[in-house]
Parts: structure tokens; C-alpha cells; sequence
């Protein structure tokens, strides 16, 4: 920027007989900003050359995410369809989360009432969810553990954690028949 501020003084004091330091003309102006664009075009498409490279690798993370949570359903239930409630707090995962006061059962039971769900059989009393809204589950359920981890505060440095961590729609709203 400063280089191409030089530019436009350079080019206003060769152009005009004013030889004042510190302003430039319409012209000059205008000159200065068709070079700030084209500086500005290079930065751009210096950056669209390098980040490809970074997207790929986040999503490549997010598919390993996804893959990990895809064959631990299909561990959860053994090769099966559906997975039901008592399997998934069964889950080492959810229980080490319950077990460490990081998530309530309750808050685990309603995010997972709050998922589509399909009957099991005959009877169709119990019912499970899929592998996608397992997938879905723990994405929900990042969301809450991110809701819930402490915050800097920008004042004075120190933790401060957040009183509400779980969205209200799944405290104060009653479970529905899908």
C-alpha cells in the first residue's frame, strides 16, 4: 500500500505543478485505486492457489469424523439398522461423558428422542434411530459439549462457563410421537 502511495505522489508531482507532499488530484486518485484493485486481484489469487490444499485436509477430517462414527454404529449394533437408547448410553463413549459430569442421561435422552426414529419390530414399541441420525446425534452432541466448555473472558484472562449449556427446545419441549 505504502509502495503504491509513493506510485501516485511520484506520478501526481511529474503531472502537476503543485509539489505539495501529502495530497494527490482526482486523476491521481483514481489511478490509485485501479492500482489498489489489481493489488488486491494479485493477493486473491495468490490465496486461491494455497487454500485448496487446507479445505481438503478439513475435509478430509470431517469425513474421518463421520467414518468413526459410522463404524462405531455399526459396532453398536453388531451390523444392524437401528440403534436404540440403552444401546447408545451403553455406548463407552456416552458413558464416559455421563460418568465425568459432562452430560447429563437426560440431556443424551433428549437429543436422542429428539431424532427421527423407526420402530424395531413386533411390537413396534421401542424404537431406534439410524446410522445418519447417529451421525447426526453426535454432531448435536459437539455442539452441546461446545456450548458447554469454559470461556476466556476477554476482560481479565479468567474461565468462565456459561449457565444454560442445553438448548431450552430440549429441556422445556415435550417428547412427540414421530
Amino acid at each position: 500500500l505504502v509502495k503504491a502511495w509513493n506510485e501516485a505522489q511520484t506520478f501526481y508531482r511529474a503531472t502537476s505543478k503543485n509539489n505539495d507532499e501529502t495530497s494527490i488530484d482526482y486523476e491521481t486518485f483514481m489511478r490509485l485505486n485501479v492500482r489498489l484493485d489489481l493489488i488486491m486481484d494479485e493477493i486473491e489469487a495468490q490465496q486461491a492457489q494455497t487454500p485448496p490444499q487446507k479445505e481438503e485436509k478439513v475435509e478430509e477430517a470431517g469425513e474421518d469424523v463421520e467414518s468413526f462414527f459410522r463404524s462405531e454404529f455399526k459396532k453398536l449394533t453388531n451390523g444392524g439398522r437401528l440403534l436404540r437408547l440403552d444401546m447408545l448410553l451403553d455406548w463407552q463413549e456416552i458413558a464416559d461423558l455421563i460418568s465425568e459430569g459432562v452430560v447429563s442421561q437426560q440431556q443424551v435422552t433428549r437429543l436422542f428422542e429428539g431424532l427421527p426414529r423407526e420402530p424395531m419390530g413386533i411390537p413396534s414399541t421401542v424404537l431406534g434411530i439410524t446410522e445418519d441420525s447417529f451421525v447426526y446425534f453426535n454432531n448435536m452432541l459437539d455442539v452441546l459439549l461446545d456450548a458447554k466448555s469454559p470461556q476466556k473472558s476477554s476482560s481479565s484472562g479468567a474461565v468462565a462457563s456459561r449457565a444454560a449449556a442445553t438448548p431450552m427446545q430440549l429441556i422445556s419441549e415435550p417428547a412427540r410421537p414421530m
